[in-house]
């Protein structure tokens, strides 16, 4: 419970997008109800009054504050908990997209009934259901708004239904935490490192995330700060001028994609895991020596190899006081819900 106050919730739910669309009615198709099935059977859907293209700069805008909340936080709630140490920051950011969101409303607005024209004119044919379905300019102003709110969580006496209700939800941050770092570090494999002999620095962007993001939340369990070191000393392995990343370099990014994206396996090093004399985990956890000669199919074998040995990092504890939720990260999304999971 008192890791909460450690953290600020973050609110998006502020964000308010305009689908471009309105309720298809039968008289748009000129039937009426008897021709339908029951609406418990089917429905006639959405008809679009407004050209996609137009609203998927406040699309694009929504999606970027979603993905810079969860680059420094972790879902909670209905929002994000945000660590104190980036809250600062990260308002400011969401200020400058604010400011971003407000102009292209200017803009919209003041072409809306413009841009409307060139809409019917596509589809003459449906011009007098297109502007019955039009919505006026000023209930399209108040619907495309964007609004955040921070919020400091007061930790309550764990002995009230409001305290025992909030400890229950903050039990399930270092849960979802790790599951978070699991699918982005399980993109990063699968959409960057699979089946590469050499990959560019662009690669290690999500590793880079991901360690800022574990170092925020060190708060939760001492030893996320192995984990952290862990991906340094990946890192540094890595050399810094701009030619590919590829040989043992190769082989650590995708022992340290394995290890980062089994949820339990990472749950085993923080727990277990002690640091070397030197404050340091030792990389052995992730390194595999590469063939002497480096030949194509070798090093395929190797890499494939350290994505094996990177299962084995952690020995299996018989005793797991502390089980992982199984915390499912897909959304059900609508027109105007939030994005799905971002990328890093």
């Amino acid at each position: 419970m008192q890791i909460l106050k450690h953290m600020v919730l973050l609110d998006l739910s502020g964000i308010s997008l305009w689908s471009g669309r309105a309720k298809l009615r039968p008289e748009d198709l000129g039937i009426d109800d008897s021709q339908l099935p029951p609406e418990t059977l089917a429905s006639l859907g959405s008809l679009k009054i407004f050209s996609r293209e137009r609203l998927t700069e406040f699309q694009r805008l929504r999606a970027r504050a979603h993905r810079e909340s969860f680059k420094r936080g972790t879902r909670f709630l209905s929002g994000y908990a945000i660590p104190n140490t980036h809250i600062d920051a990260l308002v400011d950011l969401l200020e400058s997209i604010r400011e971003q969101f407000d102009a292209a409303k200017a803009r919209f607005v003041s072409e809306y009934d413009e841009e409307f024209e060139r809409w019917v004119q596509q589809f003459p044919s449906y011009e007098s259901v297109l502007r019955r379905a039009k919505k006026d300019v000023n209930w399209v102003d108040q619907r495309l708004h964007f609004g955040y709110t921070p919020v400091p969580i007061d930790p309550r006496d764990e002995s009230t239904v409001i305290g025992k209700r909030l400890g229950e939800s903050a039990a399930g941050i270092y849960g979802r935490l790790l599951y978070e770092v699991a699918e982005v570090a399980e993109e990063a494999l699968k959409e960057s490192l699979s089946d590469k002999l050499q990959v560019t620095r662009r690669a290690l962007r999500p590793f880079k995330a991901l360690r800022a993001k574990l170092a925020a939340f060190d708060f939760l369990r001492p030893g996320i700060q192995i984990v952290v070191d862990i991906i340094d000393q990946a890192l540094q392995q890595v050399p810094v001028d701009n030619q590919p990343i590829k040989g043992r370099a190769l082989i650590l990014i995708v022992s340290l994609a394995k290890l980062l994206a089994d949820p339990h396996r990472l749950r085993d090093v923080i727990e277990n895991s002690q640091p070397d004399n030197e404050g340091q985990q030792n990389l052995n956890v992730l390194a595999l020596d590469p063939p002497a000669e480096e030949s194509g199919a070798d090093l395929a074998d190797a890499i494939a190899q350290a994505a094996v040995d990177s299962s084995a990092v952690v020995p299996e504890t018989a005793d797991h006081t502390e089980p992982l939720p199984a915390v499912s990260m897909e959304q059900n999304l609508t027109e105007d819900s939030a994005e799905a999971l971002p990328a890093l």
